[in-house]
């Protein structure tokens, strides 16, 4: 695995938990699979309000920044 691709990986399992990148889940199984696209990343944009998943604007930069990372290098 490149360097780059570890480093989104772990910035996503730093900031949303070391769940969502533990065996098993949609993440990993995605990367041993090598078809890691951007939804894996944006998957993970959601906050809770009142018992509701809503978008977070703020995750959602987050999640294409680490996305960037991952896929094309872009620190």
């Amino acid at each position: 695995m490149s360097q780059n691709r570890f480093d989104a990986l772990v910035d996503l399992a730093f900031n949303e938990g070391p769940g969502s990148v533990a065996g098993g889940r949609e993440m990993m199984s995605a990367v041993n699979a090598g078809h890691v696209a951007e939804s894996n990343f944006t998957a993970y944009r959601y906050i809770h309000v009142n018992g509701r998943a809503v978008v977070s604007q703020g995750l959602l930069n987050r999640r294409e920044d680490e996305w960037l990372l991952y896929s094309k290098g872009v620190y």
